[in-house]
């Protein structure tokens, strides 16, 4: 897991893996971790899906 922050603006990735496939995910915070938006699947160009 990796995290970055710029002033209220916090970004979490990781990894979701199972036996056979590997995907990068990430949820962001705008108010300084109070909430985070909705876990984004990640694509080389692009979000996936919404979950």
């Amino acid at each position: 897991m990796d995290m970055a922050t710029q002033g209220d603006d916090i970004v979490v990735t990781w990894w979701e893996t199972n036996q056979t496939n590997s995907e990068p995910a990430m949820r962001i915070s705008k108010d300084n971790d109070m909430t985070f938006g909705q876990i984004l699947k990640l694509g080389v160009n692009g979000i996936i899906t919404d979950q």
